[in-house]
């Protein structure tokens, strides 16, 4: 939220503090000042690119491997429940305490990848409250993606294209 100055750094923080004394799960998608005092709060789920990763929290990646190692001191260092990683056509590194997963969809012909990212977050939302497996909610998610950088708007995508990409989306553990 680079461009809302207006906001306080520590809001994310507050809302995921204020989710845990009611009892509910949070997952933060943000960069920078906010996302940092969000992680010391500890959400249900902190996602970020790989980009925001390095410049909040200086982690320069080469590699998935090196990347999905990152986030596991990251995770440790803050005791995280859960750190989700979007790489681009590279895929999503995520990993809970007991489990690192890599989930990638075929690449597709890229009209516009805004919104790429928060149709993760929005697809791990929706599944998990479905009370789908993290595997499964990761496939929906990197499919969800995919399908998103096909359309020319915003983190607009098709039900259609979701279901196609699905079929051929992989989620390893790392």
């Amino acid at each position: 939220m680079g461009h809302l100055r207006w906001i306080s750094p520590d809001l994310y923080a507050q809302i995921v503090i204020l989710a845990r004394k009611a009892g509910k799960p949070s997952l933060v998608d943000s960069h920078g000042p906010g996302l940092e005092q969000a992680a010391k709060a500890r959400p249900t789920i902190l996602k970020m690119n790989r980009e925001e990763m390095g410049d909040t929290f200086g982690v320069i990646d080469e590699t998935l491997v090196q990347m999905a190692q990152a986030a596991c001191t990251l995770q440790a260092d803050l005791d995280l429940n859960h750190v989700v990683i979007t790489c681009g056509r590279d895929g999503i590194v995520a990993l809970n305490h007991e489990d690192a997963w890599h989930a990638v969809a075929p690449l597709q012909q890229a009209v516009n990848a805004a919104g790429a990212g928060d149709a993760v977050s929005a697809a791990l939302v929706v599944r998990l409250s479905a009370g789908d497996s993290w595997e499964n909610a990761l496939r929906w998610a990197a499919a969800t993606s995919a399908a998103v950088v096909l359309t020319p708007g915003t983190a607009d995508c098709h039900m259609k294209d979701i279901l196609r990409i699905f079929q051929e989306t992989v989620v390893r553990r790392l």
